[in-house]
């Protein structure tokens, strides 16, 4: 469940138009509900199946999507850091030994 709440919190951050947009969400004992905005076409992999291979213009486009979604994710990743911890943490996350 832990992968599903990081995919919420990174949708209800997200202010992008190349990423899809949260609704809402809600959860029972056993399911997250994620309720995101309808976008004609559908996915990737299903694409993969209909045309079974794509160009390499087409293999261009979408892996540059996906790196500006890494990146996107990246940056919220940092910007989360900072607004957590204070100063004395790495961008890692590691606590930082100040030698004086």
């Amino acid at each position: 469940m832990r992968h599903y709440s990081a995919e919420r919190d990174v949708l209800s951050k997200a202010d992008s138009p190349w990423v899809v947009q949260l609704t809402a969400s809600f959860q029972d004992e056993a399911h997250l509900f994620l309720v995101m905005e309808f976008l004609p076409g559908g996915d990737l992999m299903t694409l993969l199946i209909k045309e079974d291979r794509l160009t390499e213009e087409a293999s261009k486009f979408y892996l540059a999507e996906m790196a500006y979604v890494i990146i996107f994710i990246w940056i919220l990743r940092i910007q989360k850091l900072f607004t957590e911890f204070s100063s004395s943490y790495s961008l890692c996350g590691t606590r930082l030994y100040h030698s004086f």
